[in-house]
């Protein structure tokens, strides 16, 4: 059976799956046979996901109608002047039996009506809710409500404002998360004067938890494009540590180890942090992912064999975690380091923040460097200069050090480079890695620190 999509969903998983349109069409009509099997079954899962993501999306613009209706119904019992005459003129069916949540209040702030969908969304009964004011409810009840704002918002209602709130985020005591839109307008007598407040509250929760995981699923998709990706893993950072959440089945295969034993590893060797230049490498990527940057990083991996494997690293940043901890989408290759494909490496750090060059050894001749590295660059000419000269002559003597300190394939040094005795950096770090990858070629990956 055929899958049909709208054009811009045809673009869309064309740049994703890295084919053209008419290779999309036609595997989507069945007209692909049994060729580049892989690459068909790509096609077919982002067909499938953006017809979920469109199922989404309408369910949205229904719920978004809802709301203008319920908006529109708060307009249409503005005349009415109080609790008994609303009742009576309206029914309890529509009341009680809506599914959304209905509550009006007074002067007073105090609740003249809770139907039964608030007794659902708040756990609270209307019985223990009428009549009382939101701090007599919530300061006490385990719901996740400032009530000082709540009844700031309605003095603001009760003043002649008509509010809409999107979606908002209530994570409850026992952990569960629910999204909610709320609509809030006057009520008005038949001198037009305000008597009170009402309220529509929507639960959006569904429409949210699977905007949600199509955000995640098409996440994995993009990342695993970035950059000739072996794995994909997300995680967070706690101390010294790299946590995994969740971890694609070749992360096994590239690794060695499972997502348990990578924690577990991970708290047992300090996050394989042994020095301080490698604490201020951490630092520095956690900084750029609080800040919600892109990182770009080349390092050393030690497979659980004990075999080292030089990886480039993609992160991605994720909201911080509730206690703040950076959270990311990590894609991870192993890099070939020899001449003939260093081009994947140069292309990689291309658009990095991180400075790049790759260095001839004995001589430390620059052979290639990224845009940020030139950019900040201390000579005019940094292919073929010395790779020295790219900083002030004070760095010289600590950068010559680390360099003479390579003899062997995958040997590393570090140099941290205090850069207030630059103007021109201020007061940061800058955190060098050095890894010699063939008898030829050394990489250079710096991090600046502020």
């Amino acid at each position: 059976m055929a899958i049909e999509l709208t054009a811009s969903d045809i673009e869309m998983i064309a740049n994703v799956a890295g084919c053209s349109k008419r290779q999309v069409r036609h595997v989507l009509a069945g007209k692909r046979g049994n060729r580049n099997t892989c690459l068909q079954q790509k096609i077919k899962t982002l067909a499938t996901l953006r017809l979920q993501q469109n199922e989404a999306l309408l369910m949205r613009a229904t719920i978004g109608q809802e709301n203008v209706d319920s908006f529109a119904f708060t307009h249409a019992v503005a005349s009415f002047n109080q609790y008994e005459h609303l009742k009576n003129l309206l029914g309890p069916y529509i009341i009680d039996n809506s599914d959304a949540g209905i509550f009006a209040f007074n002067h007073r702030l105090e609740y003249t009506i809770w139907n039964r969908q608030m007794e659902k969304l708040s756990g609270l009964s209307a019985e223990f809710c009428i009549g009382k004011r939101p701090r007599e409810i919530f300061q006490s009840a385990s719901c996740p409500i400032n009530y000082e704002r709540d009844e700031a918002i309605k003095q603001r209602v009760l003043a002649g404002e008509h509010l809409s709130f999107p979606v908002q985020l209530y994570v409850y005591p026992n952990g569960e998360r629910y999204w909610h839109e709320i609509h809030l307008s006057p009520l008005h007598d038949s001198n037009h004067h305000i008597i009170g407040g009402m309220g529509i509250v929507k639960d959006v929760t569904a429409y949210m938890q699977k905007k949600l995981e199509l955000e995640e699923v098409f996440t994995r998709y993009e990342i695993s494009e970035a950059f000739m990706t072996t794995a994909v893993c997300k995680g967070f950072m706690q101390g010294t540590h790299y946590l995994m959440e969740w971890v694609s089945p070749s992360f096994t295969a590239t690794l060695g180890y499972t997502m348990e034993q990578f924690n577990m590893a991970s708290r047992q060797n300090n996050g394989w942090i042994f020095n301080q230049a490698q604490a201020l490498r951490y630092k520095a990527t956690e900084q750029a992912l609080l800040n919600n940057c892109i990182v770009k990083d080349f390092v050393m991996i030690s497979h659980r064999n004990g075999k080292m494997m030089p990886v480039a690293c993609y992160y991605k940043p994720l909201p911080p975690k509730p206690q703040g901890q950076a959270a990311f989408w990590l894609a991870i290759s192993e890099v070939a380091t020899n001449k003939e494909n260093d081009w994947q490496i140069r292309a990689f750090f291309d658009d990095a923040d991180n400075f790049f060059a790759i260095i001839r050894p004995k001589t430390f001749e620059v052979i290639h460097a990224n845009p940020a590295l030139i950019r900040y660059s201390r000579t005019s000419q940094v292919i073929g200069s010395p790779f020295m000269e790219t900083h002030r002559r004070y760095y010289h003597r600590e950068i010559k050090q680390a360099l003479f300190q390579l003899n062997k394939v995958f040997d590393r040094a570090y140099v941290v480079l205090d850069m207030g005795a630059n103007r021109a950096f201020d007061d940061r770090k800058l955190i060098w890695l050095f890894v010699q990858v063939n008898p030829n070629a050394i990489y250079a990956i710096g991090k600046m620190l502020i």
